[in-house]
């Protein structure tokens, strides 16, 4: 099966997109009432219809056609239709990303060359050297957004390695005719984006050719991610109390159900904390902990920390008043560097607090959740102050993430379905990032907005479309930059009509394709 992306820059002169359901109607013969029942396979339709065209875009658009042969491949197609009315801050970072401007802005690396042709970049060895051959391009970021990177790869003329896209420490190898797409989180302000014709083995002259790329802020899905166990009874014996003991569903939790665990600190002098710690893959890697915490009885804070041990890690306390506030920190301790923090005011006296820090490479993570007596940790007890504490959690990831459940095993994530679905990576404290009407796209599914998207303190939002999402995984992007729908024909045939060099008007049916 091969992947056609249409000439972004070819833009119809009209574009009507369509919902086609998959519900049954029937009328009951016993009420005359109309029955309806609601079943999965919702998809987008589009039609796209286009004037006459001379040159190269003509020569362009039929060579798209003919590509796409028949209904055994997939076409995407970005929406021409709608102009995004939301703030979020979704750019093209890349210059010359369609390479219109034949090479330019782009440099190659490695044993290579480039050259561009009828807005298609190609990069080919220049020896056999077996080494990589990478046309290049350095792109400003923010630290701590996530950003999506995409390209489209065509022809290739050897058949022994992939070609894709390298972004940030990260890549998406793909075979030909493949539109790779990941997100990368970067921790600094430059980043260089490669597309890369990657090792052979492979003759001099052997070249991989793009169709398009793109890098921009993106927003990513939350499926909610703890490895923490036990995340709503710190009563259980994974967890180690220090000067401190934990009730059990003694406390309304943010969702008012009676599930939330006191934690009173005892009379000795010194530490009261809960923590735990738990196997995680070896390498440097942002580690988050987080978790819901109110004042039962007294005035104690929340010293929150995310890190390798008890040395290296980073650590924020978290004032439980008013709207929230940080106390003190954030502060990297060890080899523990870019701590940051986040606190959201839940009502009711509840905070949701998270820490995110850099560690350097462990075999496991550990997060300690302190009484503070303003910001001191260490202090003589009273025997009577006392937190609520829920849903606490772990994980490896550089943006907040929402509480996860967990009880005997952690979660890496869940993925959701639904109109409605979770979404982090946010800017922070934002409303109107996405309006009514706006398109995104996770995975080659389109989707349109049908209710305001705002962010909280921590960049968390939910996101509410008007289809289902089939899929959409933990930590996937969702494309806010030109939006695509991967789709078929409607019907198996193309009718093409062409005069004296151009063609005629022509329009095409196309359906979304689930598969």
């Amino acid at each position: 099966m091969t992947d056609v992306l249409w000439p972004i820059d070819l833009c119809p002169s009209q574009q009507t997109w369509r919902t086609i359901g998959n519900a049954a109607t029937f009328v009951s013969p016993l009420s005359g009432a109309t029955r309806t029942y609601g079943r999965p396979g919702v998809r987008m339709g589009c039609t796209m219809t286009w004037p006459m065209m001379k040159g190269q875009d003509r020569a362009r658009a039929i060579a798209a056609l003919a590509r796409l042969k028949d209904q055994g491949n997939r076409f995407w197609v970005p929406d021409y239709s709608t102009t995004r009315r939301g703030s979020f801050p979704a750019s093209e970072l890349l210059t010359n990303n369609d390479f219109s401007s034949g090479t330019g802005s782009w440099s190659v690396s490695g044993a290579g060359t480039l050259s561009a042709q009828d807005r298609v970049m190609r990069v080919a060895w220049s020896e056999n050297t077996g080494g990589e051959a990478n046309a290049t391009q350095t792109v400003t970021t923010t630290p701590y957004a996530p950003y999506g990177a995409r390209a489209m790869v065509g022809a290739r003329s050897y058949t022994s390695a992939n070609a894709g896209v390298f972004f940030g420490g990260s890549d998406a190898a793909s075979s030909a005719n493949r539109l790779s797409s990941y997100a990368f989180v970067p921790i600094a302000s430059s980043q260089a984006f490669y597309l890369n014709n990657l090792a052979g083995p492979a003759l001099a002259g052997d070249f991989t050719e793009f169709t398009w790329s793109s890098v921009s802020r993106c927003a990513l899905v939350d499926g909610g991610m703890n490895s923490i166990l036990y995340s709503d009874q710190i009563n259980n014996a994974a967890w180690t109390k220090t000067g401190a003991t934990a009730g059990t569903n003694d406390a309304f939790a943010p969702d008012r159900t009676v599930t939330a665990d006191s934690l009173t600190e005892d009379s000795s002098t010194g530490g009261h904390y809960i923590t735990q710690s738990v196997a995680r893959a070896t390498g440097e890697a942002d580690i988050c902990s987080y978790g819901f915490f109110s004042r039962n009885t007294g005035t104690r804070n929340v010293r929150l920390s995310a890190g390798n041990d008890g040395t290296d890690q980073g650590w924020v306390t978290f004032s439980l008043t008013g709207n929230g506030s940080i106390a003190d920190g954030p502060t990297n301790a060890g080899t523990a560097t870019n701590t940051r923090a986040f606190i959201r005011s839940y009502g009711n006296g509840w905070y949701f607090c998270c820490v995110i820090s850099r560690l350097t490479s462990a075999a496991t993570m550990r997060m300690f959740a302190e009484m503070a007596n303003g910001t001191s940790v260490s202090y003589a007890g009273d025997g009577t102050s006392q937190l609520a504490v829920w849903r606490v959690g772990i994980a490896l990831a550089s943006v907040p993430t929402r509480g996860a459940q967990t009880t005997t095993t952690g979660t890496s994530g869940t993925t959701q379905s639904g109109s409605g679905i979770y979404v982090k990576g946010l800017p922070a404290s934002t409303s109107g990032l996405l309006e009514v009407g706006d398109f995104v796209e996770i995975g080659g599914q389109i989707n349109r907005v049908t209710s305001r998207l705002n962010s909280d303190a921590a960049g968390l939002g939910f996101l509410q479309c008007g289809n289902p999402w089939r899929a959409a995984t933990n930590n996937a992007p969702i494309f806010v930059n030109t939006p695509m729908c991967r789709m078929m024909l409607a019907s198996d045939t193309i009718d093409i009509d062409t005069g004296p060099g151009q063609f005629s008007p022509f329009q095409i049916e196309l359906v979304e394709a689930i598969d």
